[in-house]
């Protein structure tokens, strides 16, 4: 067998092994949870966004009921996608984030941040 033709059937083998299928959702939406609230404290601020191999990098940027939140970490964790071999990941710091204050606002929670509602 050429080198070429092993080269092209390691990339195609490390591409299939990194991938998941496109059917699979792996991403998280506030609007999939509960965020119906009466005082601020019936909310908590969560990150929306796509999972890729490392979670969900990202700072928190939308508000869900708190009596959702289990909800949303079971989710989270479930869609997950499995990369083989697992990419070195960042470390994401709390104060890498702007501290988000999830506000129940007109009966909904919502994140608010310095600059305003996000």
């Amino acid at each position: 067998m050429g080198r070429t033709a092993m080269v092209s059937i390691i990339v195609l083998a490390l591409g299939l092994a990194c991938s998941t299928p496109k059917s699979e959702d792996h991403s998280v939406r506030a609007s999939d949870y509960d965020r119906t609230c009466s005082v601020a404290s019936d909310c908590v601020a969560v990150a929306e966004g796509t999972i890729g191999c490392c979670g969900l990098l990202i700072c928190p940027n939308a508000a869900i009921a708190v009596s959702s939140s289990s909800a949303y970490q079971r989710d989270l964790n479930a869609k997950h996608p499995e990369c083989i071999p697992p990419p070195p990941c960042a470390v994401l710091s709390p104060n890498d984030c702007q501290t988000p204050s999830p506000q129940c606002i007109g009966g909904v929670c919502t994140l608010v941040t310095d600059g305003g509602q996000t």
